[in-house]
């Protein structure tokens, strides 16, 4: 896996800290793989972002829920 991954998650996680609050994440990290999951608050709304670094190419995910 690339080295500079954990770099990579570790700016996308500082560029997210202004934006949102109660921010929580976790990474897995393995020589094929590496995988992001980042949660936080932005007003009344819950913000769920993943990306699976594999094989060379990037994949998002990322929700946005309204908290009742």
């Amino acid at each position: 896996m690339d080295t500079n991954i954990a770099e990579h998650f570790a700016v996308i996680v500082d560029s997210a800290r202004p934006v949102l609050g109660q921010i929580s994440y976790r990474t897995d990290i393995t020589p094929k793989r590496a995988i992001l999951n980042l949660h936080g608050k932005y007003g009344m709304c819950r913000v769920f972002v993943t990306e699976l670094f594999s094989d060379g190419i990037r994949k998002y995910r990322y929700y946005v829920l309204m908290e009742n």
